[in-house]
């Protein structure tokens, strides 16, 4: 849980007898809370303060809050005088550290309304069906992170349950069901191209149609685990109170309609991953409660290579292992003896966090245990039941990935986003290390763990600051060069003279970023996607985006700033003055980048709709609606993802003169004369690259400095 900062300790006392007077309010009225500054008392600030623009204040000391902080709460006569004004009055003092209101504060909890929420023990486990307490996935706690739904970057999470079909009217199905809203039903076209006809609720590989809904006795329960819609008041809740589930009716019947079940999804995300986001379906997992007992992967590679190429497009998938006290490693199983990396095989544990003896097993290709027995979950036909067995068990493993693609972690998803497969491996490796250890799958399993949801959460969350690269290959914004070894940050200069890989021209200033690798070949302490492919522009050119407000009647609340991906505030505004006007802004921001803008109401209570009908709107170029809203608290947020829409053009330089001509090349980054080596080399530079030569250096005759300097503009 976050640490409050409001002095909760001591105002919890205020919180439950102020409530119920000022419920339209987040904050206790008539009462400001002070830091006098060090050896002024209150009576001395109190002097100076029982008029405030010719009416009494009565203010007065309610009680010291900190003496080491020297902070105090006063109260004041809120029917007679303006409290916004006289709080801001007060932050004016000279005797004033900091003042603010007695904020209302709340027990944070992750506990969602649903009615039968209780039985659900597999979340929370006190002992109720006559189990293990504390035998949970820690649900609650992963809860506390994120409830699932949406990537920090915006993007519709999708879980594909590949089974007998869903109760697609079920009052805790239907609110997160998928649908292709790309497609027009029922009328005998593919309009979305996808190499399926009216697939709007999905796919049935039977019929050939998007029938999804004429079955769903077991379906219905394994999507339920997934994402039974949490929070309703309904019901129960799935391991995702909000994800998208798309119903792939098949693969439980012949080896055909599963590759045909798994073509489904993995067109989705191709689209997806093809056009930005612009089509398809952002699907990151596919659940399979089904299978062959005894199947071998030799005569099924089909099949078992199916995961790999989905996993290739950022999908992991999860698969139940067999209903049966068998070692699946010599016995044989499909999907879960399928030897692939993007494939999550998983057992069946019971409420006393026992592996169940009707299970299968195996130290090879059984990677965890999951709760699956007498699990409570929805049933088909609009109600509620147990559920169990390894089918049971998968989908908690499927909606903990979809769980974690939703953690508030910018990076991890921009890496989903440049290296689909590697950001499923990534998933992987934190459900699987996550795991708490258990006995009973202690060498008959690859982990010996069984899932526990809130650590493999806290796993992604602790490893969510810069992207480090890991694996030898440097994907998406990864820092450090990385070439089968290990990673290093960008060196930063710091002496007044750039060195070796040094970033930025130092002389005596601050240093530029780390050079961005411009020809598909990553050298020194280069930074971008440099892999034999195109990377970023060294120098982005911006794009100019208005950011409009309609203020409400308290425009002086409002402020704002965007921040770019190192957290720099690159622009800022406010606070305002004229209070109902329109107030415009502009900024420019390069692109290939996503910037977060954030909106700040020092009062809490947004720009609409308690003092007026305000409202903001970030436009670009085109005029084209960004982001919008003005129904907020204190702080209102959106990303800003900026395209690419520009090409720079190359620009070749032959250096006939010695030294070169001031003015060719702007301070970015710099080249030292120990890389000039030869008579007729060619040098190729990113954007906005300058030449640095030692003192007394002659430059070879006919070298050539190939550079792209258009993107940016001396």
């Amino acid at each position: 849980m976050k640490a409050l900062k409001l002095f909760s300790t001591l105002l919890l006392l205020c919180f439950f007898t102020s409530l119920v007077s000022a419920q339209q309010l987040n904050h206790v009225q008539g009462e400001i809370l002070v830091q006098l500054k060090d050896r002024t008392t209150p009576e001395r600030f109190l002097n100076a303060r029982q008029q405030f623009r010719g009416k009494t204040t009565d203010l007065a000391v309610r009680k010291r809050l900190s003496k080491p902080m020297n902070i105090y709460a006063f109260t004041f006569n809120w029917q007679e005088v303006n409290e916004r004004q006289l709080l801001a009055d007060i932050r004016q003092d000279p005797n004033v550290e900091e003042a603010q209101f007695n904020h209302f504060i709340k027990f944070r909890s992750t506990i969602p309304n649903d009615t039968q929420f209780g039985q659900q023990w597999q979340y929370i486990n006190t002992g109720q069906s006559g189990g293990t307490a504390g035998a949970d996935i820690d649900m609650d706690l992963a809860w506390d992170t994120t409830t699932g739904g949406m990537t920090a970057q915006g993007d519709e999470i999708v879980v594909c349950v590949i089974d007998d079909g869903i109760d697609i009217t079920h009052p805790d199905i239907a609110p997160n069901m998928w649908y292709n809203t790309a497609e027009i039903p029922n009328n005998g076209i593919d309009d979305d191209s996808n190499g399926f006809i009216d697939d709007y609720r999905g796919w049935d590989t039977g019929s050939d149609d998007d029938s999804v809904n004429d079955g769903g006795g077991h379906g219905t329960p394994v999507a339920g685990i997934v994402g039974a819609k949490g929070n309703n008041n309904v019901g129960v809740a799935g391991v995702n109170w909000d994800v998208k589930l798309m119903i792939v009716q098949g693969g439980t019947g012949v080896e055909s309609e599963v590759l045909e079940a798994y073509s489904y999804p993995l067109e989705a995300r191709k689209k997806y991953n093809d056009t930005n986001g612009q089509e398809g379906a952002f699907v990151v997992a596919t659940n399979a409660s089904w299978g062959v007992d005894g199947g071998q992967p030799s005569n099924a590679p089909l099949w078992c290579n199916f995961y790999d190429t989905l996993g290739a497009e950022g999908i992991l998938n999860a698969g139940a292992t067999i209903n049966g006290n068998q070692n699946v490693d010599t016995f044989g199983d499909l999907p879960t003896a399928c030897p692939s990396d993007y494939l999550i095989a998983v057992t069946n544990m019971n409420h006393n966090d026992v592996k169940v003896t009707q299970a299968g097993y195996g130290s090879t290709h059984i990677d965890i245990g999951a709760f699956g027995q007498g699990t409570w979950t929805v049933a088909s036909g609009g109600g509620y039941g147990g559920f169990g067995g390894t089918s049971g068990a998968t989908p908690h493993v499927a909606g903990t990935i979809a769980l974690l693609y939703s953690a508030p972690c910018n990076n991890f998803i921009t890496l989903a986003k440049s290296n689909p497969a590697a950001a499923a491996l990534q998933i992987k490796d934190h459900i699987l290390m996550g795991g708490d250890d258990n006995a009973s799958l202690q060498g008959i399993t690859v982990t010996g763990k069984r899932l526990n949801v809130n650590n493999s959460m806290q796993l992604l969350m602790n490893n969510c600051g810069p992207a480090h690269c890991i694996n030898g290959v440097q994907d998406g914004d990864e820092t450090g060069v990385d070439c089968g070894g290990s990673c290093i940050a960008c060196p930063t200069c710091s002496d007044g003279i750039q060195n070796g890989t040094e970033t930025g021209i130092d002389c005596g200033g601050s240093c530029a970023q780390c050079d961005l690798c411009v020809n598909g070949i990553q050298d020194n302490g280069e930074t971008g996607v440099d892999c034999g492919g195109s990377c970023p522009n060294a120098c982005p050119i911006c794009q100019t985006y208005t950011l409009t407000f309609v203020m409400d009647s308290y425009p002086e609340d409002i402020s704002w700033n965007v921040i770019d991906p190192s957290n720099t505030v690159v622009a800022s505004g406010g606070s305002y003055n004229n209070a109902n006007a329109t107030e415009t802004e502009t900024f420019c921001l390069n692109e290939g980048f996503c910037y977060n803008l954030t909106i700040n109401d020092s009062y809490g209570d947004g720009l609409c709709c308690t003092q007026g009908n305000g409202s903001y709107t970030v436009t670009d170029t085109n005029n084209t609606s960004i982001a919008s809203g003005g129904q907020f608290t204190s702080v209102a947020t959106a990303q800003i993802c900026v395209p690419v829409t520009s090409t720079p053009c190359p620009n070749i330089l032959t250096v006939t003169d010695n030294p070169i001509p001031t003015g060719d090349y702007h301070a970015a980054t710099s080249v030292h004369s120990s890389e000039i080596v030869a008579t007729g080399a060619t040098i190729l530079f990113g954007a906005g690259t300058q030449i640095c030569l030692d003192p007394g250096f002659e430059v070879p005759t006919n070298t050539t400095f190939e550079a792209r300097i258009e993107a940016c503009p001396q």
